[in-house]
């Protein structure tokens, strides 16, 4: 889409003003040079960022690099809004196995349809992996604020992606644009902060083989969650600053490792011959048993344990704060009520909405368009069908299957504004855009942002087009 004479249209103007002054002065420059709306113009940048990281997560080697070239430009207080949100919702969600269940290993089977109490059971035992996990957002604006329309828990990924940032702000035409307009933008290392995360974690359980510390990333040897994905001499370099200064500067190696270069024995984990002290996975599949049997044995840390995807991560648990909001304190229902959209579990019952109470199937049936059904454990975008953009016989099925299947959610449909952002080989789109803040045990970790051209559909997914942008905070 080319710009029109009069530049960019005001509905965009105020989305890029609402993230930051900086943001609107961006497209001011954009409408001043039409080279900005080339992404060859970019090519210096993305060709930096490929330079840090081969392959973003989620992006087919063979194709173009997953990588909007304009940037997020956002004031520090969205960034603190967006870290106090998944701050506290995600403790709220962390302690729902032990305050909705009391730690119930039948309750828990039945309600996230796990294939057994045996197997709740033993996810529930200590260690559980809950307090150290790692939990990523999705996150939109809407008119009345922020709101959080999933949390996912466990081995999630991306959490590297922002580690090309110095190299794009280093590079033309982005470094020129800064130093014109004299700003100095932040950006949020999230690896860096993992890693600090998971040396804290492991130092404070004394986890040192011969006061030695080492951590292992394990990773898939190729495909979308391949070696390419990760900047190891960015990952080592913030692990000796972690060692030294949370592990009392004793020696460790970080390790980037498949699963084929792990060894257990009685003691736990070893790779190349070294003990283990904490492993963060980057994988499209559930942790492995002899892993997972290390874990429980106290052998390691682990910081993206089953747990996360088969609890922790289930869409039914924003449905539980939803509906269970009256057994929250004022504070937990406040944050609730203001960040979580409506959501409730897809059962032939009657439910309230609204002021008004009705049977949920023949609610969604009559208003689809005010409604998104979501398979409580797919990830990927998968198992997602919006019910503005279904036809009635689409909606009517997945209703149907919901009601069948009985692991489903139902969630308010929310109006989000769009972006602008550079689209194609040249010209500019409006664009969905959804927040993926991190969290790392009890701390905040950083932003991962996703975009996806208006065209692209309602759900933004690296695996329906969206393509990752990069989130700098500015003071103005």
């Amino acid at each position: 889409m080319s710009l029109p004479p009069a530049g960019f249209p005001p509905d965009q103007r105020a989305a890029a003003a609402g993230l930051s002054p900086a943001a609107g002065r961006f497209l001011d420059a954009v409408e001043a040079d039409p080279r900005l709306l080339l992404r060859r113009t970019f090519e210096p940048a993305l060709a930096a960022a490929r330079e840090v990281i081969p392959t973003l997560v989620g992006f087919d080697p063979a194709k173009p690099y997953g990588l909007e070239p304009w940037p997020v430009l956002i004031t520090p207080e969205r960034r603190a809004e967006l870290a106090r949100t998944i701050v506290g919702l995600g403790r709220l969600v962390r302690g729902i196995p032990r305050r909705f269940f009391a730690g119930d290993a039948e309750v828990v089977a039945r309600y996230y349809g796990l294939e057994s109490p045996l197997l709740a059971a033993v996810l529930l035992a200590e260690p559980t992996g809950i307090a150290e996990t790692i939990c990523r957002g999705d996150v939109v604006d809407t008119a009345g604020g922020l709101r959080v329309v999933e949390l996912n828990f466990g081995n999630v990924a991306s959490w590297q992606d922002n580690a090309v940032s110095p190299a794009y702000l280093r590079s033309a035409p982005i470094a020129g644009w800064l130093a014109a307009e004299g700003i100095e933008p932040a950006w949020d290392d999230t690896a860096g902060a993992l890693i600090r995360h998971a040396v804290a974690w492991c130092a404070a359980r004394g986890r040192a083989e011969g006061g030695a510390l080492d951590l292992a990333v394990v990773a898939a040897t190729r495909g979308i969650y391949g070696f390419d994905n990760h900047p190891l001499a960015h990952y080592r370099e913030r692990f000796a600053a972690a060692l030294a200064e949370l592990a009392g500067g004793r020696p460790g190696t970080l390790h980037l490792a498949g699963t084929g270069d792990l060894a257990f024995d009685a003691k736990g984990l070893m790779i190349a011959g070294r003990r283990i002290a904490g492993v963060v996975e980057e994988l499209d599949e559930v942790t492995g048993r002899d892993l997972f049997r290390a874990f429980k044995a106290r052998r390691l840390e682990l910081f993206t344990g089953p747990i996360g995807p088969l609890v922790l991560g289930d869409k039914r648990n924003l449905a539980l704060l939803s509906e269970r909001r009256g057994e929250l304190s004022p504070e937990e229902r406040d944050l609730v009520d203001r960040t979580v959209p409506w959501t409730r579990r897809v059962e032939r019952r009657s439910v309230e909405r609204g002021g008004v109470e009705r049977a949920l199937p023949e609610m969604l049936l009559a208003d689809r368009g005010a409604f998104v059904l979501k398979a409580a454990t797919a990830v990927g975008g998968q198992g997602v069908v919006v019910g503005a953009f279904a036809a009635p016989e689409e909606w009517r099925t997945a209703v149907e299957r919901a009601l069948t299947e009985g692991s489903w959610i139902a969630q308010e449909y929310l109006d989000t504004p769009t972006f602008p952002f550079q689209a194609g080989d040249e010209g500019w789109t409006p664009h969905r855009l959804v927040w993926g803040p991190f969290l790392f045990g009890d701390d905040f970790g950083g932003l991962f942002v996703r975009v996806l051209p208006v065209a692209g559909g309602p759900v933004v997914n690296l695996g329906r087009g969206a393509q990752v942008a990069l989130a700098f905070t500015v003071g103005a």
